[in-house]
């Protein structure tokens, strides 16, 4: 397992967590799930592995899969319930080492 202190760092005044964070799960050799809500280009922007969103043809194939899963169920998810849980999926089945997932209120604070 990684390791990420920066505690060496806490005395300079222009350290940033956020930024030495995304730093150290860069450079440290894992898999690395990423999801952003709103995409803006493409919505395989939704699922990036390393930096990088997974190319349409897996999405589209993946997204295939997971909906014949869920088809049964009595209740239907919203647009976001069916995305987020769709990611987390893909993120399982790509075997990330870390996973890093926007929350938010949506504005609601």
């Amino acid at each position: 397992m990684a390791s990420f202190t920066a505690s060496y760092l806490m005395s300079d005044s222009s350290y940033n967590p956020h930024t030495t964070f995304k730093f150290n799960l860069k450079t440290s050799n894992l898999k690395i799930g990423l999801t952003v809500s709103p995409h803006v280009d493409s919505i395989t922007e939704r699922i990036q592995i390393n930096g990088q969103p997974i190319s349409e043809e897996l999405f589209n194939s993946e997204l295939a899969v997971f909906l014949g899963l869920i088809d049964e169920l009595e209740s239907k998810p919203s647009y976001f319930e069916l995305m987020i849980a769709f990611v987390l999926w893909e993120f399982v089945r790509q075997k990330v080492d870390f996973a890093v997932v926007e929350t938010g209120m949506g504005g609601l604070m």
